[in-house]
């Protein structure tokens, strides 16, 4: 309580002002905030372009002098230290900006003449475009940094200004409004959320622009979306992080489970070990196998872990009737794909293979319930892509199983799906 008592004295825990925007009717202007949402879109596809760009050059080292963690870090710090004190708008804190923006009254009218000097609609342009560069530099330094609040407040001084060149052209009193449309809009195109809209009405206590927001952000998230990634997948893609980008060929909604699919991968619940190895060669992309029983209805699955360590207790039990050679032998072909946590593709030439060790791998493996996990998830092979791709994504799926009326048809890998679509 003494800490929230402190900060509220120091105005640390003050949001943004409530604001007092008259009701906008339905009328010709919801055109301007159309425009705006556009505008709003594509500039937040340059910012994510860019910031990816400079992301990228520091991760790659491409300039090693300049890139090194420490050094890059001090130069973009001193260099937006000195781009931020070279005019007096700049240094005011995002808080205030976004207070001043969403304000229904003229920046002129305020005490300060920093707006006005040398004209109101050069340093709101000249703020957004130093604004948003500097985030983008910033996001690309090695600390942790969020850049959800400078686009936000960039998005605010970039609907200001929209919203006096709307007032020179068509005598609008809604200046205001454009900037809380615009702060929504361009949060909305570079992190490809429509929640932003509910937010900015908490924050501000009004929801008569309702329309006008929605037609903003919706049109803004529609015209990011349609060419660039969110900035959060593009930091994901940059450090090899899985995820799945948005299905856009409409072409692939069409298309049946059953042709994306990867088949003849599972395993019988009685499986010999060269069966279980000629599987294991090929789920590069799988953690589990499925299990069917002789007429292909799936039972469940098994890891891969499991298998190996069962491959591993049948080669203990059987390596006392084994000579050296045999024991060398299978040594050589098992260790590769035993110690290697991706698929190892095993090939050998049937024909050296003794008696012994075609006993060995021919050797029968009664996968019990214990070791089998009996309620995978499955869908059918009618389900539409897009639904996967969403099931995926809820779930946190790395694999997936198409059926037919209970029988297997083939699975769905989550490595698979990305790379192609």
């Amino acid at each position: 309580m003494v800490g929230y008592t402190l900060f509220h004295m120091s105005e640390i825990t003050d949001l943004i002002h409530l604001t007092k925007f008259e009701p906008i009717d339905f009328g010709w202007e919801i055109f301007g905030f159309a425009l705006l949402g556009v505008l709003s879109g594509l500039l937040g596809a340059c910012f994510v372009y860019v910031a990816s760009k400079l992301i990228y050059l520091r991760s790659h080292m491409a300039y090693p002098k300049i890139h090194s963690r420490f050094r890059y870090t001090l130069l973009i710090t001193l260099f937006c230290a000195i781009v931020n004190y070279s005019a007096a708008f700049l240094q005011l804190s995002d808080k205030a900006i976004v207070n001043q923006m969403f304000r229904a009254e003229k920046l002129s009218n305020y005490d300060q003449l920093y707006w006005n000097n040398p004209s109101t609609m050069f340093n709101l342009t000249l703020y957004v475009i130093i604004k948003l560069g500097l985030t983008a530099l910033s996001i690309s330094c090695q600390v942790p940094c969020g850049f959800v609040a400078p686009v936000f407040t960039g998005g605010a001084a970039f609907g200001r200004l929209f919203g006096y060149v709307v007032d020179m052209i068509l005598e609008t009193e809604h200046k205001g409004v454009y900037a809380v449309v615009g702060a929504a809009s361009l949060v909305s195109s570079v992190t490809h959320t429509l929640s932003i809209a509910v937010v900015v009405f908490e924050l501000t206590g009004q929801m008569n622009y309702i329309l006008p927001m929605l037609t903003g952000v919706l049109i803004s998230y529609s015209v990011s979306a349609s060419i660039s990634m969110s900035m959060y997948n593009v930091i994901l893609k940059i450090k090899g992080l899985p995820y799945l980008p948005s299905i856009k060929p409409s072409s692939l909604y069409s298309k049946s489970l059953h042709e994306l699919s990867s088949s003849n991968l599972q395993l019988l619940q009685t499986s010999s070990i060269r069966s279980i190895i000629s599987s294991l060669s090929r789920c590069s992309t799988l953690d589990k196998l499925p299990i069917t029983d002789s007429e292909n209805y799936l039972i469940g699955e098994v890891s891969i872990e499991k298998l190996k360590k069962l491959i591993v207790e049948t080669y203990s039990t059987s390596v006392s009737r084994l000579k050296i050679e045999e024991k060398e032998f299978l040594n050589n072909t098992l260790n590769p794909l035993l110690m290697s946590e991706k698929a190892y593709f095993l090939q050998w030439v049937q024909s050296e293979e003794t008696p012994s060790i075609s006993a060995f791998f021919d050797e029968p493996i009664i996968l019990d319930l214990d070791s089998i996990e009996t309620e995978p998830l499955s869908v059918p092979e009618t389900m539409s892509l897009i639904k996967i791709q969403f099931i995926f994504i809820m779930l946190g799926l790395n694999q997936l199983y198409v059926i037919n009326k209970g029988k297997l048809l083939g699975v769905i890998s989550r490595e698979n799906l990305t790379r192609r679509y």
